[in-house]
């Protein structure tokens, strides 16, 4: 355990039953983040939970440089596209404190169907480990 808040025998209990300290940066195993496809923007919008993130101060605020990396699949299986780009994310302490996710928007444009898209994070300076996803998309 290498955190705990408020009470010490009662985070000695939680740890007992399987509720370990929450990890952050690049020694996290699995982030929960969300895919969504905005057809009318052309955009593939993912969302990553702040708290996930080790964030590096950056003057006035905080940034995070991400690689994302996507494969997309039609539903029949066929292999569609794959391409790589690196998205930063800078906000001031008060607004990224505030926010719940940090989202990114990637350009893209889907013709109507059915689609896998396996999403790969990976963070720049150990602010996030790498973490894949794969989401069914319908367009």
């Amino acid at each position: 355990m290498r955190h705990y808040t408020g009470n010490f025998f009662e985070a000695l209990d939680r740890f007992k039953m399987g509720d370990v300290a929450f990890v952050r940066g690049e020694k996290r195993l699995f982030v929960n983040f969300k895919l969504d496809y905005e057809p009318a923007r052309r955009e593939f919008f993912v969302r990553v939970p702040s708290e996930a993130i080790d964030f590096r101060e950056d003057g006035s605020g905080f940034k995070v440089d991400l690689e994302f990396q996507f494969f997309i699949y039609r539903k029949a299986g066929a292999k569609l596209d794959e391409f790589k780009l690196e998205k930063t994310y800078r906000g001031t302490i008060e607004n990224t404190e505030r926010l719940k996710e940090i989202p990114f928007a990637v350009p893209y444009e889907l013709q109507p169907g059915e689609y896998y898209v396996d999403v790969i994070i990976t963070g720049k300076d150990k602010s996030l480990g790498k973490t894949r996803r794969i989401f069914e998309v319908k367009v």
